[in-house]
């Protein structure tokens, strides 16, 4: 019998502190009751999804919340970083990090993967021009899982 892959998405809601809030916890892959939502570390690939409004005046508590966090894999828009903030004030040393920041003040997009537990493969053959989106491959239990994060404008929406 072949297991399904199962991943959860959490996104936090963003009042006060974007690391405190009430999770929505959706189930990819599987349609479960609420009370069967939780998985354990050993089955399951947590994912953390959140629209950060601009990182750099926030670094302290990002790392500090990401290192409380439970999750393997972080999902990140918004990031407004650039060349004067590098990959290590971002985490604490057991993330390893991905981004695309944008030649703007503004925008940006970041994947960061728990290590050992995944090893995130950038794949920009499938991100597009516009710089509005990060792609990404990793190896999980002999199957290739594909992520991208893609941050798309309100305007789009009119």
């Amino acid at each position: 019998m072949q297991k399904k892959l199962q991943l959860n998405l959490i996104p936090l809601t963003t009042e006060a502190n974007p690391f405190v809030g009430q999770c929505i916890n959706n189930k990819i892959a599987n349609t479960l009751d609420r009370d069967q939502q939780t998985l354990s570390k050993d089955n399951g690939i947590y994912v953390f999804y959140q629209n950060v409004r601009g990182l750099k005046t926030k670094l302290k508590t990002w790392r500090n919340g990401i290192s409380l966090l439970d999750h393997s894999l972080l999902a990140v828009t918004e990031t407004f970083l650039d060349d004067s903030v590098r990959d290590g004030e971002l985490s604490k040393g057991d993330w390893s990090i991905l981004r695309r920041d944008r030649k703007t003040p503004c925008g940006g997009v970041l994947l960061a993967a728990r290590t050992p537990i995944i090893t995130l493969q950038r794949r920009q053959d499938l991100e597009t021009d516009n710089g509005e989106d990060l792609c990404a491959s990793f190896a999980w239990r002999g199957r290739t899982v594909f992520v991208c994060v893609i941050y798309v404008k309100p305007e789009c929406y009119r």
